[in-house]
Formats: C-alpha cells, sequence, structure tokens
C-alpha cells in the first residue's frame, strides 16, 4: 500500500491496520457510526458497579448490627438453650440469603421495567433476556458473593455474643485502630459517595464549560445543513435561488463540508513555504471548499487580507491563525500574498486570514485549516434561519424539504441543524454524566440508609443514658447535638479522604480535554457541603425521634 499511494502522499498519510473487533473499543479510529467506547471507561463503570455493591454490603452490616439489638435475648435463649455459634452463623447466613435473593429479583424486575428509559438516556440499544442461562447463572453468584461479604460479619458478631451480655443487650464493637468498625465502615462507605459526588459535579461543571465555550463562529444562530448528493452548478444554483425566496431564510452558503461537528469531513494535506524540502518543514491541514456567503454566514472573522469570490480558483486559499503561525509567520500581514508549496509541488496563494475557529471538538486543540474556492466540491448547503415568534420548526423543514423535491425529486432530503452536529462530539460524555448524577443519587441515598442504620445502633445502646439525661433537663436540641456531633466527625473525614482521591481521578480525566477547567477548590466543597446537609438531615430525623422519645419506656426495664 505505501509502494502504490505514492511518494508526496505517504510523507503525511499513514494507513494501519485495525482487528475488527477492536473497532468499537478505539476512539483513535472511530466507528463506522461514529459511536466507540474505550476499555477504561467499561472499566471505570465497572468500578462504579463494584464500589456500589460494596456499599451496599457496608449498609446491610450496619443495619443488621444496628437491628441485633432487638434480638439480643432471642440470642441469649437459643444458646442456653444449646445452640451452637455455628448453628446460629447458619441461620444468620439463611436470612442474610433469603434477603439478598428477594433483593435481586426485585432488582432483575426494576431493571427489565425501566430498561426501555435506561436505553433512551443512554441511546443504546440494550435488552435483557429473562431465558439466558448464562443471567439467571450471574445472578446467583452475586447473590453467594454478596450473602458472604454482607452477611457473614454480622452472623459471627451477632452468634459469638454470651449468654449473659445478650441476655443485658450489652454489646462490644471490633475496632481498627481505635475506631469501631461500624464507624470505619461508614468512613469508607461516604468516602466513595464523595468521591463520586465530586466526579460527577465536575463532569457536568466540564459539559456546561463546553456549551458555553467560543469556537470561533456562530455556534448559537440556528443553522440548517443540506447535504448535496452532487454538484450539479445549474442544480445547485436553482436551489439556492428558491431557498433565497423563503421569508425566514436569512443567508444561503456553499461548501465542501461543515466548519465543525461530526458530520465534518476531515481531508488533509501537507503544506509548507517555497523553500520546504524535508517532511518535517510541511504542516498536514485539512482543506475544505467555501462560497463567497460562508465566512458571513457562520461569522467567521477576515483577520486580514480579502474574501474569497466565485472569480477564485483553488489555487487562492484562506488559512487560519493557527496555520499561518506553525508556517513561521508572525503577523497575518506577512502571509497575504505568500506562495505556498502543497504536496509535491502544487503552489497555492493566500489572500487572507481567517480566525481560528475549532473545526474538531473542544477536546482537542485548534486545527491547521485551509479554504479554498472550488465550486465542484461542493456536498453542503447551510442555511441560516431568521424565525420569527410564530414560526413553527416542524413547518420549516417541510418548506425546505418541498423546495428540496422541486430541484431533486430523485433524491432524498437529507438535513442536520448544526447544534445537532456539534452536540454529538459529547455524546459520550453527556451519557456518562447522566449515569454518574444517576450513580450519585443512589450512592446518597444507600450512605444515609447507613447513617440510619448506625444511628439506631447508637440510639439502642443509649437509651438508658438519654432517659437520664432528658430526666435531668436535658433539651431535645442537647439530645440531638449529642447524638450528631460524632457523625460530623464522620463525614469531615471522608471528605478530607475524597479529596485527594477525587482530585487525581479529575485530574486525569481532565487531561484527556485540550479544552478544561481549571480544578479549584470549590468545586470540592459544593459537593461536599450537599452531601453533609442530606446526611445530617437523616441523622438529625432519627436523634430529634429518639430525643423526643418518653424516659419512662427506656428506665422502666433497668
Amino acid at each position: 500500500m505505501k509502494q502504490n499511494i505514492g511518494k508526496d502522499l505517504s510523507s503525511y498519510r499513514h494507513y494501519y491496520l485495525q482487528p475488527l473487533s477492536e473497532v468499537h473499543f478505539d476512539p483513535n479510529f472511530g466507528t463506522f457510526s461514529r459511536r466507540t467506547i474505550t476499555h477504561e471507561t467499561i472499566f471505570s463503570l465497572q468500578l462504579i458497579v463494584f464500589c456500589l455493591l460494596a456499599v451496599a454490603c457496608i449498609n446491610y452490616v450496619n443495619l443488621s448490627t444496628a437491628q441485633s439489638t432487638l434480638r439480643s435475648k432471642e440470642i441469649g435463649l437459643r444458646k442456653i438453650m444449646g445452640s451452637s455459634q455455628l448453628n446460629l452463623v447458619l441461620q444468620f447466613l439463611v436470612e442474610t440469603t433469603v434477603i439478598v435473593a428477594l433483593a435481586a429479583l426485585i432488582a432483575l424486575g426494576l431493571v427489565s421495567a425501566l430498561m426501555p428509559a435506561l436505553a433512551f438516556m443512554l441511546d443504546l440499544q440494550v435488552s435483557i433476556n429473562l431465558f439466558d442461562p448464562m443471567l439467571w447463572l450471574t445472578l446467583a453468584m452475586i447473590v453467594a458473593g454478596v450473602t458472604v461479604c454482607a452477611g457473614l460479619y454480622p452472623a459471627l458478631t451477632i452468634s459469638s455474643l454470651n449468654q449473659l451480655r445478650a441476655m443485658k443487650n450489652q454489646f462490644s464493637t471490633t475496632k481498627i485502630g481505635g475506631v469501631s468498625l461500624r464507624k470505619t465502615l461508614v468512613i469508607v462507605q461516604f468516602t466513595a459517595t464523595q468521591v463520586l459526588a465530586v466526579g460527577t459535579f465536575i463532569v457536568v461543571t466540564q459539559m456546561a464549560y463546553f456549551r458555553n465555550m467560543e469556537m470561533g463562529f456562530d455556534r448559537d444562530a440556528t443553522i440548517v445543513s443540506v447535504r448535496l448528493l452532487n454538484s450539479d452548478p445549474s442544480s445547485l444554483s436553482a436551489f439556492e435561488s428558491e431557498l433565497r425566496k423563503l421569508p425566514f431564510v436569512a443567508r444561503v452558503a456553499k461548501s465542501f463540508t461543515l466548519p465543525s461537528g461530526v458530520e465534518r469531513n476531515r481531508n488533509s494535506r501537507s503544506i509548507g513555504r517555497l523553500e520546504a524540502s524535508d517532511v518535517q518543514d510541511f504542516q498536514n491541514y485539512e482543506y475544505s471548499a467555501i462560497d463567497e456567503n460562508f465566512l458571513d454566514l457562520y461569522g467567521i472573522r477576515l483577520v486580514a487580507g480579502r474574501n474569497l469570490t466565485s472569480a477564485d480558483s483553488s489555487k487562492n486559499i484562506l488559512v487560519n491563525e493557527t496555520l499561518m503561525k506553525n508556517l513561521g509567520y508572525n503577523h497575518a500581514q506577512a502571509i497575504v500574498g505568500e506562495s505556498l508549496k502543497v504536496g509535491g509541488n502544487s503552489l497555492v496563494h493566500v489572500v487572507g486570514v481567517i480566525n481560528d475557529y475549532y473545526g474538531n471538538s473542544l477536546k482537542e486543540r485548534v486545527d491547521n485549516i485551509a479554504l479554498d474556492a472550488s465550486p465542484d466540491r461542493y456536498r453542503q448547503v447551510s442555511v441560516k434561519l431568521d424565525l420569527g415568534g410564530d414560526q413553527n420548526m416542524t413547518e420549516v423543514v417541510d418548506k425546505l424539504e418541498q423546495t428540496w423535491k422541486s430541484i431533486y425529486p430523485e433524491h432524498v432530503f437529507q438535513y442536520r441543524f448544526l447544534d445537532e452536529n456539534i452536540a454529538m462530539f459529547y455524546d459520550q460524555e453527556l451519557k456518562y454524566s447522566r449515569m454518574f448524577q444517576v450513580f450519585s443519587v443512589v450512592f446518597v441515598l444507600i450512605g444515609c440508609l447507613g447513617l440510619y442504620g448506625l444511628i439506631t445502633f447508637i440510639a439502642n445502646r443509649k437509651g438508658k443514658e438519654i432517659a437520664v439525661r432528658k430526666t435531668l433537663g436535658a433539651s431535645v436540641s442537647n439530645i440531638i447535638v449529642m447524638l450528631s456531633r460524632e457523625y460530623i466527625t464522620l463525614i469531615s473525614v471522608s471528605f478530607a479522604l475524597a479529596v485527594p482521591i477525587a482530585w487525581y481521578g479529575v485530574d486525569q480525566w481532565l487531561m484527556n480535554f485540550e479544552n478544561h477547567i481549571e480544578v479549584q477548590w470549590w468545586l470540592f466543597v459544593v459537593p461536599g457541603i450537599m452531601v453533609l446537609v442530606i446526611a445530617l438531615g437523616v441523622v438529625s430525623m432519627k436523634s430529634f425521634n429518639a430525643a423526643i422519645a418518653n424516659p419512662v419506656d427506656k428506665l422502666r426495664n433497668e
């Protein structure tokens, strides 16, 4: 292949072999439908799901140990009646298995019901085959794994209680580094929650940054691009003339491709100064053909020189500021009027310089771009609309299609709005943003359930203390502060642990973008405060219930 394409083309054009099995996973080349997903992204999603399961297991541990105080006498009686620790462990594991299995079946039903909405949100073709044996085998393995991870510690802890301590509802807690295991699990749980919350907040902020960033042309105008299947001069002239007669059409321009978006054709060549002799002296650039109305329609500014006209040939070109600088010119006027070498020995003449605009995604740097006037290469007609308040977009598109069919009756009317075309650049990021938002909500909900379990455990253990304090005159607010204070510390510790982890993760993610937000302190504080407020709301609610309880009910049993 290298021998047949010739020396000139081989100096800047390269070909690679890629297995079909890798096409979908390699964003460097993309797929035929331009939809890719990297192995790193799949791993990240798997990691999030694993963390979600881990957080759910932590939740179950906290809730189980909290509820175990209600079964302490049952445990004591069973041990007095001769039950061994193994029997009790098996009993609690069977109970856990039943709970996890029921939860798995409910989850499977919910997933089946929500699958259409999920497919719509992520723009994916996904489905579940409930008769697939692998599905049930995988579900059984998940149930077994979650049962062991979530149920073993509570089963061992509860079953190992001394008979007398169990009858008196006295529990001791396992400690790690002087901190109870339950508190350690809450810290781990909320660290994961806050890492995801911070990550989601930064992803959403980055997407907003892309939406509001200047691209160097008018991206907010309502522009419809109509694809041409041929550039027959007479038909094209008639179509353009008919379009201009429509009352809602402000401007019409013809070009080989659009200034930006996934539908843009990225054809490239090499260009250099006349004295260029080595491959390193040339710059790869993207080229396109435009007419004299293209710059005005898209709001692209002419920095120096003149615009292209219908009298220009393909030998006269406009270059953008990036290409000008990469060719070694310090200012725009210096390159105007210069001749440049294209490919082998072809010469072109620079008649003007345009401002830089992002022909590619904002994730990348500005390309070297050159524009010429080649009517035989027109493949797009851009129509800038001037819509009044009573204009209906469906009716506008119908009228455009009628105009098209009057000139090209044998061809299908193909069109796309510019903003939709540009938005497709960030299709994957938007999908991940939606997924992360859903995951964040689920993480926060599960984390709050875990806190609820722990505060329930503490309130049950400190029931007598709370009753005595109330009898001695402690107010409800005093009780709430007493029960909530340590959780503020736990969540603060989890935030301190989450910040460096989240910082590293988002910094690595943002490195994939040429244009990105600055990582600032408030990007961490805002989601951290949101999680703290939600968690404290849950803790305060349970603390309030414990604080208003009648102390007589607790002291009666002492």
